[in-house]
């Protein structure tokens, strides 16, 4: 397996050749992940590529790859839900160390690929990326990646629906898990801070309101 992604590597940053066929074949790997590590060097090698040659993020569009890491993404949120209702039930249950490193992999390469890429952003919210951040948000080992990957998305399109979907997350969000409530508003300040265009959609989405509605939500736990 090794020398498979060193000969693509050697193919790529040697010859400064588009190995579309190969590429392909990575996505279909990708998507069966019949191996955890074979995966993890899959997605290593993928991130390789778009620090060697920023173009290659649309070929991992066009290609396939990028839904396929959709994919992926919402597979380290069924892992995640899946821990999560096994401890509820009192049964003991933990993530296995590189299946969480596969999810966190999988989280940085997309917010490298949605960086500055509206036509990477569109594909990603059209495969339901959104959706899987905001579950996976709910999870603190993996809490930072998934708002870091959201806040890339935020920038490179200032989506009201975007943006409305993490409010409603912060407002519905038990006010005992402050903590979530915390983070999700630096992620979003964050946002406010970097771009007019989001403070823009903020406003518009009447962005204010959900704000307030978290101040009156832990108006009991100040006093």
């Amino acid at each position: 397996q090794e020398k498979f992604f060193q000969l693509v590597e050697f193919l790529v940053m040697h010859l400064n050749f588009v190995p579309c066929k190969e590429l392909v074949a990575l996505s279909l790997l990708l998507k069966a992940q019949h191996s955890v590590e074979c995966s993890i060097l899959c997605i290593n090698t993928l991130s390789s590529f778009i620090k060697f040659n920023p173009m290659f993020k649309d070929v991992f569009r066009e290609v396939g790859i990028l839904e396929v890491l959709v994919t992926c993404l919402n597979r380290f949120a069924g892992l995640l839900k899946e821990k999560e209702d096994a401890l509820n039930a009192g049964k003991a249950y933990s993530v296995p160390a590189n299946r969480e490193l596969l999810g966190i992999l999988t989280i940085d390469i997309l917010s490298s690929l949605l960086a500055g890429n509206a036509s990477n952003a569109s594909v990603f919210s059209e495969a339901g990326g959104p959706r899987c951040i905001q579950i996976i948000m709910v999870y603190e080992e993996a809490r930072a990646k998934a708002l870091g990957l959201f806040q890339q998305l935020m920038l490179t399109t200032a989506s009201p629906d975007d943006l409305t979907l993490l409010l409603s997350r912060m407002h519905s969000t038990n006010p005992k898990d402050a903590l979530l409530k915390i983070d999700i508003l630096k992620a979003v300040m964050t946002c406010l801070r970097e771009s007019h265009r989001i403070r823009s959609v903020f406003r518009r989405i009447g962005g204010f309101v959900y704000v307030l509605s978290v101040l009156v939500s832990v108006e009991g736990c100040l006093r």
